[in-house]
């Protein structure tokens, strides 16, 4: 098994890594400003999955610190790359929705229906990068019970908050959104068949 004794310069990386993330993601939901401001809706959303997401950090930590005398590399490093692949799905999301991103449902002044990439191919893309970094932070830490209380305790909320937006999108872009639904999987892209008859 691709493991190594726990040292005090790894524990520091890991300690460091969760610190920064849970600033970071802080500031950028809770402090950050997206431009105008709109008409939110289910706003007890944000607080409730924030806070999941605080107990998902702090149970991973822990974990880590008291449950784990050896560091799976393997099982850290592709983790790793899972949450970098997040962060990059969900920041292109924020890019190409420019002043319509908010990190809570709310529809802003002369609000627009985006289709560009990712959304042309996504209808949710920031949750799915979302989804990748919350599961992938435990592993990182080898956080098994962390990691299995993310995929309890924070993905159901997050489906149905993602469900509640798409309502709210439904009702104000009517038929549009729902055509854009038809032809635009909700989180996981789909593999279409692009031979030529």
């Amino acid at each position: 098994m691709p493991t190594v004794e726990k040292s005090p310069l790894l524990t520091s990386v890991l300690i460091l890594f969760a610190v920064a993330t849970f600033v970071y993601r802080y500031w950028d939901v809770f402090f950050k400003s997206y431009g105008e401001r709109g008409k939110v809706y289910f706003g007890w959303t944000l607080y409730l999955l924030g806070l999941v997401h605080s107990l998902i950090g702090i149970l991973a930590l822990v974990e880590y610190l008291l449950w784990r005398p050896s560091y799976n590399w393997l099982i850290g490093a592709i983790a790793f790359a899972l949450f970098v692949a997040g962060q990059g799905l969900r920041n292109w999301a924020v890019s190409s929705l420019g002043p319509y991103h908010s990190p809570k449902i709310e529809i802003k002044p002369g609000h627009r229906l985006i289709q560009k990439p990712p959304y042309r191919y996504l209808r949710n893309p920031y949750y799915a990068g979302v989804i990748l970094e919350v599961l992938a932070t435990p592993l990182i830490l080898n956080a098994y019970l962390a990691f299995a209380f993310s995929v309890v305790g924070y993905l159901p909320i997050l489906f149905l908050r993602a469900a509640m937006e798409e309502k709210i999108l439904r009702d104000y872009f009517g038929a549009a959104y729902v055509e854009y639904e038809k032809k635009t999987p909700r989180f996981v892209p789909r593999l279409r068949n692009r031979v030529e008859a």
